[in-house]
C-alpha cells in the first residue's frame, strides 16, 4: 500500500470521543471567560462616547445577554446617546444559592471587595471578591441579626446598621477584619431616636459617625465612641407634621399599593422603607409646605471628607463640606425626565466628578455633574441585564464602574457607564445669593471654611443649585 493511501486511511478514521471533547474544550472562544461583556440598556440624552473594546472583561457569576443602545433626541435637537455596558451579574451568596432582594451595598476599594446586604437566611452581608464570586458572608453566627447597611470606616472597621428585633434595639455593631464583634453602639436614650431604624451609614476621617433613618429629620451624628454628638439637618420646604401623621393615616388606612411589581413575591424578608408605596392620590397640596428639616434616606462622604445627603422627601441632594457648612443642594422631586420621584442611593465619582443618582420608582439612575447640573439619566423598568426593577443604593469599584442593588430583580449589577460632557469642563460652579425671586445678576462662588472650592462643570443661567445660610440655627448652617 502507498503512503499516500495510508494517510487518507488514517484520515477517514472516526476521531475518538475523548479527544473531540478535548478539541472542543480547547476550540477559541469555547471558554465563558472569553464572551465579552455586552452592551445593554435603554438611555436618555447624551452625546455618543464609544467604549474601548480592549479593556478585559471582568469575570462574572452570570454571563451578559446581549442588551440595547438607545438614541434620543437631546435639547440641540441632534441624536444623543449614553452607552452601557453590564459587567457582571451578581445574584448568589457565598454557598451558591440566590441571594434574595440586596438592600444595600458597599465597595471597599483597599481591599477591592463588594459587601452586599441581603435578605437570605433572614438577613446577612455577603462579601463578593474581585473578580464578583461570592467568598464568604457575615450573619447571626457572628452578631449580624438583622443588618440595613455596612460601611468600613477609615480604622479598617466594619460598621454594621442593625434594625430592631424582639430582644434588641437598633443599633450599630462594629466588626474587625474577622468578622468578630469589637463593640455595639445601641441607639437609644438619644434625642430624638425614640423609632429611630438605621438606613445607611458612614464615618469621616476624625471618627465620627454619620447614620440616616426612618422616623426621624437629619442625620444622626456620633463620636467614634458612639456617643451622641449632634443631629445634621438641612433645611427645606417640607410638609407640616400635621399634614405628614394625615398621609400616613391615609396610607394605612387601606389605600392599595400601586406600582408592586409582583403581588406574588414573599416581601417578609424586605424592611418596610424598601417596599413600593401607595398611588399618591393623597399627595399633599402645595400650600402645606414649610420650612423645615428633612428626611435623609441616604448619605456619602467622597475623600476631602464633604458629605452628600440624599432627601427621598424633597427628591433633593444636600452638600456639606468637611466642617459641616452647607455648599449647595440640587436635585427636582418629580415624575418626569430628569427629576426625581423617590430616590434612594447615590455614589460619587470624583475621577469623573459626577453624582450617580437611583430613583427607587421611576426604575432609572441620573447622572450630575459635581456641582448639581443634570446630564444625563438612563435605565427603565425590565428584567434584562441593564435594566432595572426598583434599583436602591449605589457604588463604584476600583474601574469606576456603577454597582447597582437591583432589589426585585434580586440582583447587583455592575455597569461599565459611558458618557461625554454636555458643558465647558473645569469651571467654579457657582451658587445665588438670596430667595427664590433672587437677582439672578449676582452670582458668587462657593468657597469653605477651607478656603476649597469645587471644581467641575459649571451653571448656566436658571440652571444653578441653591445654597442657603439658615438664620437663628447655632453652629454651621443646616445644623440643629
Amino acid at each position: 500500500m502507498s503512503a499516500l493511501n495510508v494517510i487518507i486511511n488514517i484520515m477517514m478514521r472516526p476521531l475518538p470521543l475523548s479527544l473531540l471533547a478535548l478539541s472542543l474544550v480547547l476550540a477559541p472562544g469555547a471558554a465563558s471567560g472569553d464572551a465579552r461583556p455586552a452592551e445593554t440598556p435603554a438611555a436618555r440624552s447624551g452625546p455618543a462616547v464609544p467604549a474601548p473594546d480592549t479593556a478585559a472583561p471582568r469575570a462574572s457569576a452570570e454571563p451578559a445577554p446581549a442588551g440595547r443602545e438607545k438614541e434620543v433626541n437631546g435639547p440641540n435637537g441632534r441624536k444623543d446617546k449614553i452607552r452601557v455596558k453590564v459587567v457582571a451579574i451578581m445574584t448568589r451568596d457565598e454557598t451558591g444559592r440566590p441571594f434574595g432582594f440586596p438592600g444595600a451595598i458597599f465597595y471597599d476599594r483597599r481591599t477591592d471587595e463588594t459587601y452586599v446586604v441581603v435578605s437570605a437566611d433572614g438577613g446577612k452581608i455577603v462579601v463578593f471578591g474581585a473578580n464578583d464570586f461570592p467568598e464568604v458572608a457575615l450573619g447571626r453566627g457572628r452578631g449580624a441579626t438583622s443588618p440595613r447597611a455596612v460601611f468600613i470606616g477609615p480604622d479598617n472597621l466594619i460598621y454594621v446598621c442593625q434594625g430592631r428585633t424582639a430582644t434588641k434595639p437598633a443599633r450599630i455593631t462594629v466588626f474587625n477584619q474577622a468578622f468578630f464583634p469589637v463593640k455595639t453602639f445601641p441607639l437609644t436614650g438619644m434625642p430624638a431616636t425614640k423609632n429611630f431604624v438605621p438606613t445607611s451609614i458612614a464615618v469621616n476621617r476624625a471618627g465620627l459617625i454619620y447614620v440616616t433613618g426612618l422616623n426621624s429629620r437629619g442625620v444622626l451624628v456620633l463620636d467614634k465612641n458612639g456617643k451622641f454628638s449632634h443631629w445634621l439637618k438641612p433645611m427645606d420646604m417640607v410638609l407640616e407634621q400635621a399634614a405628614v401623621a394625615a398621609a400616613g393615616s391615609k396610607e394605612k388606612s387601606g389605600h392599595q399599593e400601586a406600582g408592586r411589581p409582583d403581588s406574588k413575591i414573599d416581601l417578609s424578608g424586605l424592611p418596610a422603607s424598601l417596599r413600593p408605596r401607595g398611588d399618591g392620590k393623597d399627595y399633599p397640596r402645595v400650600n402645606e409646605f414649610k420650612l423645615g428639616p428633612v428626611q435623609v434616606i441616604a448619605l456619602k462622604i467622597d475623600s476631602h471628607g464633604d458629605l452628600f445627603l440624599l432627601s427621598e422627601e424633597t427628591g433633593k441632594v444636600y452638600v456639606y463640606n468637611s466642617s459641616e457648612e452647607l455648599l449647595y443642594s440640587f436635585g427636582e422631586k418629580g415624575g418626569s425626565f430628569g427629576k426625581l420621584s423617590r430616590p434612594m442611593g447615590l455614589a460619587i465619582d470624583e475621577k469623573r466628578q459626577v453624582i450617580f443618582v437611583s430613583d427607587y420608582m421611576r426604575q432609572d439612575i441620573l447622572v450630575y455633574d459635581i456641582s448639581g447640573r443634570f446630564m444625563y439619566e438612563f435605565g427603565g423598568m425590565g428584567y434584562s441585564p441593564g435594566w432595572f426593577l426598583y434599583p436602591t443604593r449605589l457604588a463604584l469599584n476600583r474601574e469606576d464602574q456603577l454597582l447597582v442593588a437591583d432589589l426585585f430583580n434580586k440582583r447587583v449589577q455592575v455597569l461599565d457607564v459611558r458618557f461625554a460632557y454636555k458643558f465647558p469642563f473645569f469651571q467654579v460652579p457657582f451658587v445665588f445669593k438670596g430667595k427664590r425671586n433672587r437677582d439672578m445678576s449676582e452670582p458668587r462662588s462657593i468657597k469653605t471654611s477651607e478656603m476649597r472650592q469645587y471644581l467641575g462643570p459649571g451653571f448656566e443661567s436658571g440652571q444653578q443649585a441653591e445654597s442657603r445660610a439658615h438664620a437663628g440655627s447655632a453652629g454651621p448652617a443646616g445644623t440643629i
